[in-house]
């Protein structure tokens, strides 16, 4: 019997790639399953994205066609009016045209986001009687259909776009969502495909329905890039008034500031340029150097006179690191013991920018009580892991040191030399720590599996020694056989 709370679990993982049996394991499921475990999976198809769809339809498809005995009970309960939903969504995907046909009469009257998709999925399908069945029950359907389902069809639609048979699909999505009032569009488009949000927004945005103070929300909180810059563009745009951009030039989101930026320059006004030169944005920061160098002034020189002050913001030191070179290594140096540590921290980044990476320098930052500043250091140092004194890492990484500290060491140790890597990874295994114990584990497991074999190098005497009483000490964990791989792999 198959597992409703387990199936369930697959479709909500399910991504770019559906596991080997899940179609199968769906058929069984609506074939012999208890309606407790039907409904399970059902509520979890509601929530499943378009591309999850389409490639189940694809599967079910396949599997469809080792399964004759199935396929017959199937053609009874569908001639008997069967209406069970999983049921009826599997059926939809049968490679008998008769079959299809006879599902998508049937779900043309059931009220249910999978419905909805699985109509979705057959107003392109290659039989015409087929696919002109699913166009008309979505047709009728469209004008009063629930927000719920209309977010299903508009995710599926516009994911399903660029396919010639859905062509129909996306233009009925469309025309659905200009009848809709704001405040419904918004609550359509927490859909997953970003493709449907960029349309409904063009299509707000264009019809003149967001006001500024809703772009500007959207340029702020919104998941896709695109719709962030379409949004702040269209909220510039909308603003005539030099005052209410130079409002704009300072509020809160970074995109919008960008383009007021750019908008108040066209306009010949750069005074926002020169003050949103060190934005906490690198966006706005980039816009602003673009427009100055332009209009002819020398950012550079600006950018070093912001350091030079005596308490430069994280965006001038930013900058600096951004435009500057080798010769302005000292003037950023000074603030790494600035009492702030995002200061420290946007030091340690422009440092390594300009190419300044000094570990003489950088490595008594791994003691920095900011875990952020030591992440920088770290990422600097990872350019000469060769290079660094292991000694001195090696210290870093005993049991007394912060978390932070000791897993910026353990990194760069691991970068340094492959069998320094399997070392720590073994002295790590059983660590108090449940972050480096679970580091250590899950790397020594990838190095066996991807890397053991292509390790050409030998360690030394001393090494191997080592090597072979860690191995000893985890034998009791890892189990016999993989203690014996690691000693085929260590030469020991």
């Amino acid at each position: 019997m198959t597992d409703g709370v387990a199936v369930a679990g697959e479709v909500r993982r399910a991504a770019d790639a559906l596991p080997t049996d899940l179609a199968r394991q769906l058929i069984a499921l609506s074939r012999d399953g208890a309606p407790r475990d039907r409904a399970i999976v059902l509520a979890a198809m509601r929530t499943a994205s378009a591309r999850f769809w389409s490639l189940l339809d694809e599967e079910v498809r396949r599997e469809w066609q080792g399964a004759p005995v199935w396929t017959h009970a199937l053609a009874v309960r569908l001639t008997e009016g069967e209406d069970d939903l999983l049921r009826l969504a599997m059926a939809a995907s049968h490679p008998s045209g008769y079959l299809r046909e006879a599902a998508t009469a049937l779900l043309a009257t059931t009220p249910d986001p999978v419905a909805v998709t699985v109509l979705a999925l057959r107003s392109g399908d290659w039989v015409p009687v087929v696919r002109a069945a699913a166009r008309k029950a979505l047709a009728r359907r469209l004008p009063a259909m629930p927000l719920v389902e209309l977010s299903s069809l508009v995710d599926i639609a516009f994911h399903l776009d660029r396919r010639a048979s859905h062509e129909w699909l996306a233009e009925a999505a469309r025309d659905r969502l200009r009848s809709l009032t704001t405040s419904e569009v918004q609550a359509v488009l927490p859909v997953r495909a970003h493709r449907a949000r960029r349309t409904a927004y063009q299509m707000l945005i264009e019809s003149g329905q967001l006001t500024t103070p809703q772009l500007i929300a959207a340029a702020t909180a919104d998941p896709d890039q695109t719709v962030r810059a379409m949004c702040a563009r269209a909220a510039i745009a909308g603003t005539t008034g030099l005052a209410e951009l130079r409002s704009l030039a300072h509020g809160r989101t970074g995109l919008v500031r960008a383009e007021a930026v750019h908008v108040l320059a066209k306009r010949g006004e750069y005074a926002e340029a020169e003050a949103l030169l060190a934005d906490r944005s690198q966006i706005v920061r980039t816009v602003a150097r673009n427009v100055l160098r332009i209009a002819g002034m020398e950012v550079l020189a600006r950018y070093r006179a912001l350091v030079d002050a005596d308490d430069p913001t994280t965006g001038a030191i930013a900058g600096l690191g951004e435009v500057g070179d080798q010769r302005d290594a000292a003037r950023l140096r000074r603030w790494l013991r600035h009492p702030q540590a995002r200061v420290r921290a946007a030091t340690v980044v422009a440092l390594r920018r300009i190419g300044n990476v000094d570990q003489a320098m950088l490595l008594p930052m791994l003691r920095d009580n900011s875990s952020a500043v030591v992440a920088q250091a770290r990422t600097s140092l990872l350019r000469i892991a060769g290079e660094l004194d292991c000694d001195h890492l090696e210290r870093l990484v005993h049991p007394e040191t912060p978390t932070h500290t000791r897993f910026a060491a353990y990194r760069l140790l691991a970068a340094a030399n492959v069998w320094q890597r399997v070392i720590l990874d073994l002295r790590l295994y059983a660590d108090s720590d449940e972050r480096l114990r679970r580091t250590a584990r899950t790397d020594l497991a990838s190095w066996l599996a991807h890397g053991a074999a292509t390790t050409y190098s030998m360690p030394t005497p001393a090494q191997a020694q080592l090597l072979s009483g860690l191995i000893a000490n985890v034998r009791p964990i890892v189990g016999d056989r993989t203690a014996l791989l690691l000693r085929f792999h260590t030469g020991t």
